[in-house]
């Protein structure tokens, strides 16, 4: 009954939003854009790989999460025409549900993959006492926005679970495989259960996704180079792909002050400032031109629905193998912790993640992996 209500939800927003923008257009003021003589924005473009080879205290078993890709433009300027798909019924949402009429400060358009398997991979027959094959190929739009006390960011998905994506695991899953035999004594068995994936011939999903951060608990001071956050953070998911409610708590400390784009929303604040070491004209910033820091968060996640376990709702039926919600944690828990570092425009991250069990089932575990994230800027 949970997901039916959320599919219904779903659509209702985005067919509104699709007849009604026009006169919204007419009728109302747009969001509070920055002038173009205002320096507000960085711009740049990230890209994240996460493996569970990369984490530090993973056996790199390949299993549950394996691996994730996500390229990102960022900054104003990644929301034009191309965009137009994921932006109209986002902003619909996000002023008319939510009621958001402050500044937008950030933006960024995202094509991401991630791919889940279950332990057993030589097996070309469903493993029900595990969980399913499951492939997501995504495109995504982010929308940041600042308040006096919040940073608020709202996501809108669109992408396909199963078919292609699947055989794009398949295809990266054993060449990966291979490559490792090769320079490492690795004996995990190449992937055979692909084709009983979640959503096997492929389906379509849209998803909202609505996050809230305490922005009062940061001491970052230009003048200085040692600077921490605190960030206290609710917000949760609507749609075909993930239901859920979550909230948790991050934090960064160490040798910074630069304006970039991250996880954790402090720089996101400053870039709704302008210090007085730029020259508008030139587009140069007096920074910090190295610095180096951790970061870290947990958070955890009541789940109502996960396509990935238990099918995409209403097309379900065909799937060989998903997961009852009887069979799913509803709480899941999650831990990150990292290091940064930047020299001028470049930056890059590494973190190791843990993620308390997805399952309630006889094969339940927890799992690890790393993320690495190379971040470029321009100004």
């Amino acid at each position: 009954m949970s997901y039916n209500i959320s599919v219904f939800l779903t659509f209702c927003c985005v067919c509104i939003s699709i007849k009604n923008y026009s006169q919204h257009l007419k009728t109302e003021k747009s969001l509070d854009f920055p002038k173009k003589n205002e320096i507000t924005n960085f711009n740049g473009f990230q890209l994240d790989i996460a493996q569970d080879f990369f984490g530090i205290a993973s056996k790199n078993e390949d299993r549950d999460f394996t691996m994730g890709v996500q390229l990102k433009w960022l900054g104003l300027k990644t929301e034009n025409d191309l965009t137009f798909l994921w932006s109209e019924p986002q902003k619909f949402i996000d002023s008319y549900i939510f009621k958001i009429n402050s500044k937008l400060i950030h933006h960024e358009f995202i094509v991401g993959y991630s791919a889940f398997t279950p332990r057993d991979l030589a097996s070309s027959s469903p493993v029900f006492d595990d969980r399913p094959y499951a492939a997501v190929l995504f495109g995504q739009t982010n929308r940041y926005y600042k308040t006096a006390n919040w940073v608020i960011s709202s996501s809108f998905s669109i992408g396909g679970v199963g078919g292609f994506s699947g055989d794009i695991a398949n295809y990266v899953q054993t060449a990966i495989h291979a490559a490792n035999r090769r320079i490492q004594n690795f004996t995990r068995e190449d992937p055979n259960g692909w084709n009983n994936q979640i959503a096997n011939r492929g389906l379509p999903f849209i998803n909202y996704s609505h996050r809230r951060f305490f922005n009062q608990w940061q001491d970052v001071n230009t003048k200085r180079k040692f600077n921490y956050g605190i960030t206290p953070y609710y917000g949760g998911s609507i749609g075909l792909l993930y239901n859920n409610l979550n909230g948790g708590i991050n934090f960064k400390i160490g040798f910074y002050e630069n304006n970039f784009s991250s996880y954790t929303p402090e720089e996101v604040n400053k870039s709704n400032t302008i210090p007085t070491e730029i020259n508008a004209n030139s587009k140069t910033y007096n920074k910090l031109q190295a610095g180096i820091y951790l970061f870290g968060n947990s958070q955890a996640t009541l789940w109502a629905y996960n396509s990935t376990l238990q099918g995409v709702p209403i097309f379900k039926d065909k799937d060989a193998h998903r997961l009852s919600y009887d069979e799913i944690k509803p709480l899941v828990a999650l831990f990150e912790l990292g290091i940064g570092a930047y020299l001028n425009n470049t930056e890059i991250r590494y973190s190791h993640s843990l993620r308390t069990s997805q399952t309630d089932l006889p094969t339940q575990r927890p799992h690890f992996w790393g993320t690495v994230k190379l971040i470029f800027h321009s100004f």
